[in-house]
């Protein structure tokens, strides 16, 4: 279950750029995962917990906040139509520019996660 929720790092910074959606898990101040009971957000936390928000709630939050729309992707081969790798790619609502992952990633979940690391740092910067 834990791998549907965005990584303690990563939670922490979304922290940072003003994240407090209601969340059903946390990371003590041990970086220990823990499912709640309930939804909570920063209000209901002790300050030393850190939320941990689903990845569609991440991409959801960067697309309502900031306007970034985000698609991860797969490449497949030409000749077997096999899936080869992943990447993303983030666009701007309203705006006309795209920026497409240059790595490309053996998973899905890699794919997803730089794509967030992606968002976090364009955010950071745009402060």
């Amino acid at each position: 279950m834990e791998k549907e929720f965005a990584p303690y790092q990563e939670s922490l910074e979304l922290k940072a750029l003003g994240f407090d959606e209601p969340c059903f898990a946390t990371y003590d101040e041990d970086r220990n995962f823990e499912l709640q009971d309930f939804l909570q957000t920063y209000e209901t936390f002790p300050s030393h917990i850190v939320a941990s928000p689903t990845f569609s709630q991440v991409f959801r939050w960067f697309r309502e906040k900031y306007n970034l729309l985000v698609s991860p992707f797969q490449s497949l081969d030409d000749k077997t139509y096999q899936v080869k790798d992943y990447y993303f790619e983030i666009g701007k609502i309203g705006n006309l520019y795209v920026i497409v992952s240059t790595d490309n990633f053996q998973t899905y979940e890699e794919a997803e996660l730089a794509c967030i690391r992606k968002l976090i740092e364009i955010v950071k910067n745009k402060n």
